[in-house]
């Protein structure tokens, strides 16, 4: 399914690009679409009735049906359709231009924050998988596993830990492409024959 999606996208780029007066506004219209599917999916399954219900269980115990043999669940087509909102948005026009007219100096602070986004991500994505694994081996169904330590206002705030780690991937996938992006701009900015 994943390949006829990136088969559709690749398909609608080519022809939006045989367009000359559009091409500049394919990643806007991408950016765009991908993030009202987002906003979407994050409004609808984020409603919750019990005020006490653990957070992201509707993210993971519910599925979206695209077709017959053809499903995902709200967690993963929202971490998906957030990535794409935001590598899009990244190479939009407006925002490469406005990266282009920042102080270099800023860039770089960006991307050391960036890399601190990064390796704290890899970390809570270990030590969520840890604790994921282990509550499986103990029995645990893998989309039922809730982390019971957040404390908020001195209640348990439970998160499930499936969701908990989509929206980990969702950040660390995030900040790896924005250190990509602030590369390039770095890179491009280079005189030639400068070491």
């Amino acid at each position: 399914m994943y390949f006829y999606i990136l088969a559709g996208l690749v398909v609608a780029v080519i022809l939006i690009s045989r367009i000359r007066h559009f091409t500049p506004y394919v990643f806007t219209l991408l950016s765009w679409t991908f993030g009202i599917v987002s906003l979407w999916i994050l409004i609808r399954y984020s409603i919750q009735l019990a005020p006490l219900a653990v957070v992201g269980n509707d993210f993971v115990n519910k599925e979206i049906i695209f077709g017959p043999g053809i499903y995902l669940k709200p967690a993963t087509l929202f971490m998906f359709t957030a990535f794409l909102y935001f590598a899009f948005s990244l190479e939009s026009p407006i925002w490469k231009q406005r990266f282009r007219n920042m102080a270099p100096e800023l860039r770089k602070i960006m991307l050391i924050g960036a890399f601190l986004v990064t390796i704290t991500a890899i970390f809570e994505f270990i030590y969520n998988a840890i604790w994921w694994a282990s509550q499986i081996f103990m029995g645990q169904s893998p989309d039922q596993v809730v982390n019971p330590y957040p404390q908020v206002l001195g209640f348990s705030m439970q998160i499930n830990v499936a969701f908990a780690l989509k929206i980990i991937t969702l950040i660390l996938g995030c900040s790896v492409y924005t250190i990509s992006y602030l590369w390039r701009f770095d890179k491009s900015e280079k005189p030639e024959g400068s070491g």
